[in-house]
């Protein structure tokens, strides 16, 4: 019982990495994909909500996706979506690495919607996920706009979802 005591003692100054997951389709939330975003904060309370956030977004907008694809669809596909942040499973650990500025390698394995261009961020350690997911999603946007297929804004919608579900951020 003292072990985790010193422990929690010990990486109290520490910024925090937080991994939130969760897997559909459930009932009331018909996507079908494996939900997975890491986020950082200089609590474990802020890093946790950073992480729900992070997956808030990226359930709306893989549902804005859903409907997009299938206009016909019955709204309830997805109307308990929103309701499975508040359950998801969410990691966390103290990184004391985190503290640092870091420059950190931003990918996006969604052929699409990205180029698998390396994009590059340098932040604090515990704001370059949700920094590095940004810049990727605003460039993936931007290229859909300059690429100007012919169903655009259904395309933008499309990698909008993959961008906020599937972006990862890797600082050495």
């Amino acid at each position: 019982m003292l072990l985790p005591l010193i422990l929690s003692t010990a990486f109290a100054g520490d910024p925090v990495r937080c991994t939130a997951t969760i897997s559909t389709p459930t009932e009331g939330c018909n996507l079908r994909d494996s939900f997975t975003v890491t986020s950082g904060g200089r609590t474990e309370a802020a890093a946790t909500r950073a992480a729900r956030k992070a997956l808030k977004d990226a359930l709306m907008k893989s549902s804005a996706a859903f409907y997009a694809a299938q206009p016909a669809a019955n709204a309830k596909e997805t109307v308990a979506c929103e309701a499975l942040v508040e359950g998801a499973y969410v990691d966390c650990f103290p990184e004391a690495g985190l503290a640092a500025d870091k420059y950190c390698f931003v990918t996006l394995a969604a052929p699409d919607c990205w180029d698998d261009t390396v994009l590059e961020v340098e932040a604090p350690g515990w704001k370059a996920f949700d920094a590095g997911r940004k810049t990727m999603c605003d460039a993936v946007d931007a290229r859909a706009v300059k690429l100007n297929y012919p169903d655009v804004e259904a395309r933008r919608i499309k990698c909008a979802a993959a961008c906020a579900t599937h972006t990862l951020v890797r600082c050495p």
